[in-house]
């Protein structure tokens, strides 16, 4: 997809404003671009047009840009939203998290006056993201049964982003990520599918499956000279399955691998839920050498207290913070804090969603060895992995 076919939506009580960020998107090329003055006809426009991407201002007569998020949220595949505002980084840093707790794609903000060059950036994601090429609808619900016929085809499989450690400048491991190659020749990504397995309870079935293929992949590239761990994102349903650590150990020695090479990547949310049985589950799996990451590290509610409670030998930091750190002084204070945590604990921070230059030279800057990103390297199936990273 590009910008061409891409339709936007500006909603703005400001008429320059309006008129200026419609040239902006008209200099880009974009294939549509309607305008509203407030959140009540903007919703009455997305109900009746299709808009791909909404940039919208917060203080607006009628209902406000808050109230337009909100009430987004439950608009059929919504279209995703930038903010575009003169707020203070520490207001925008709390409607973001507004915004992601009702369901909005955001995109990102910028601060007022809007360029080319800020929008171009923001809506790259979207232009990136094979989930937004009409695919499929954000959220869309599948039949169950095509769901476990999916699982039972092995059309969900596991694609590899690579880990740089920046001392070296080599890959130091890689982390396993799903897509659903579905019938039709689309590649869905997790969003699209995967709260829907965690609802119909298949996740367990997923989580297993996705652990063999990682598996099976590290053993391959590590004979093609590539450094040998493999991440891996595991639910709470996993994580709490008295079964779960034996069951691990089996299927990493079938594909003639240590435990030392995988790690299990466990999110603050899913720390919190049978949290006798994670806890005792997680010791068994530390006491056999998988190692256990502390992922979106930031983004959760009791960050400090879960690295506290669980006996986690790496802390990846929510690409949130690493994504707004050049220009908000909050998220670089939680990017610098967490490095240091990081360091004081002992285990290696890993910056996630690194993707300019600037980015990267700040997390260097910060002392964060490792990074991951899209300035290195997309998520790809295994054999172009070894292609791109193996030693010539």
């Amino acid at each position: 997809m590009n910008f061409g076919e891409l339709s936007f939506l500006v909603v703005d009580d400001d008429e320059f404003q309006r008129w200026m960020s419609e040239q902006l998107l008209q200099q880009l090329g974009v294939g549509a671009v309607h305008a509203a003055v407030d959140g009540r006809s903007a919703l009455e426009l997305i109900a009746r047009d299709t808009v791909h991407v909404v940039i919208s201002d917060l203080d607006m007569p009628g209902m406000d840009g808050l109230e337009f998020l909100r009430r987004l949220a439950s608009v059929p595949n919504a279209p995703a939203v930038i903010v575009a505002s003169a707020h203070r980084d520490t207001t925008i840093s709390a409607i973001e998290s507004m915004a992601e707790v009702h369901g909005v794609r955001l995109l990102g903000s910028f601060a007022k006056p809007a360029t080319a060059h800020k929008i171009a950036a923001a809506v790259r994601p979207y232009l990136d993201d094979s989930s937004a090429r009409g695919e499929a609808p954000r959220g869309a619900a599948y039949p169950v049964d095509e769901l476990r016929e999916a699982l039972r085809r092995g059309e969900i499989r596991a694609w590899f982003q690579p880990k740089l450690d920046l001392a070296t400048g080599r890959m130091a491991g890689a982390e396993a990520l799903a897509r659903w190659q579905s019938r039709t020749g689309a590649v869905l990504l997790p969003p699209r599918f995967l709260p829907q397995v965690e609802s119909e309870g298949l996740m367990p079935e997923l989580t297993e499956q996705i652990l063999a293929q990682a598996c099976r992949a590290c053993a391959r590239w590590i004979a093609a000279g590539l450094p040998g761990s493999v991440s891996v994102n595991v639910s709470p349903t996993s994580l709490a399955d008295p079964g779960f650590a034996e069951r691990l150990g089996v299927t990493v020695a079938g594909h003639g691998l240590h435990a030392t090479q995988l790690i299990l990547e466990i999110t603050e949310s899913a720390a919190t839920g049978d949290l006798g049985a994670m806890l005792e589950n997680a010791a068994r799996l530390r006491m056999r050498g998988f190692g256990l990451s502390i992922d979106d590290f930031g983004t959760g509610y009791s960050s400090l207290q879960q690295l506290t409670r669980m006996p986690f030998s790496e802390l990846k930091i929510d690409q949130s913070f690493v994504r707004t750190a050049i220009t908000r002084q909050a998220s670089r204070a939680v990017l610098e804090s967490s490095i240091e945590v990081a360091a004081k604990l002992g285990i290696p921070a890993v910056a996630e969603g690194v993707e300019t230059d600037e980015e990267l030279a700040l997390v260097r800057e910060l002392g964060c060895r490792m990074v991951q990103g899209w300035r290195f390297a997309r998520p790809m199936p295994v054999d172009e992995l070894i292609a791109t990273m193996a030693p010539s």
